[in-house]
Formats: C-alpha cells, structure tokens, sequence
C-alpha cells in the first residue's frame, strides 16, 4: 500500500508525461518482442544452439513488457481518477 500511495503522489505531479512514455514504450517492447520472435523462428536450425539463451531473453522481454503494462493501468487510473 505504501508503494501505491507513493505512485500515485509521483504520477499526480506529471500525468501527461506518463500516459504518453509508457504506451510508447509498451508498444516498443510488444514490437521488439514481434521482432525478436520473427528471428527466432526463421533462424530454426540454430534453435539447438541458442535455445536457452533466447529463453532467457524471452523471460526478460515478457518480464519488462508486464511491468510496462501495470505502470500503465496505473498511470492511466490515476490520470483519469483526477479528471
């Protein structure tokens, strides 16, 4: 609870920079996990070798993409508690 209240002081002082950054960098984590995935997939003879490394990268990417997404529903919460 006390994180939340401390978001929320923090997205309540600059809501317009928040709403635009994270959808911005939501879609570019969601573009570059597409991206990452095309690769994956056309370089399929080389799964043997990199499999566990791209699994590893896999982890990182979901993990940033659903952090990017709750600060957003935050963000937007926040944003549109105000108005």
């Amino acid at each position: 609870m006390n994180e939340l209240k401390r978001d929320h002081h923090y997205t309540s002082s600059s809501p317009n920079i928040k709403s635009f950054i994270f959808p911005i960098f939501l879609s570019l984590s969601f573009i570059s996990f597409l991206v990452f995935f095309l690769l994956f997939s056309s370089l399929y003879s080389y799964v043997v070798v990199v499999f566990e490394l791209n699994v590893i990268f896999l982890i990182f990417i979901v993990s940033g993409t659903a952090t990017a997404t709750t600060t957003t529903m935050a963000a937007a919460a926040t944003f549109y508690g105000q108005k």
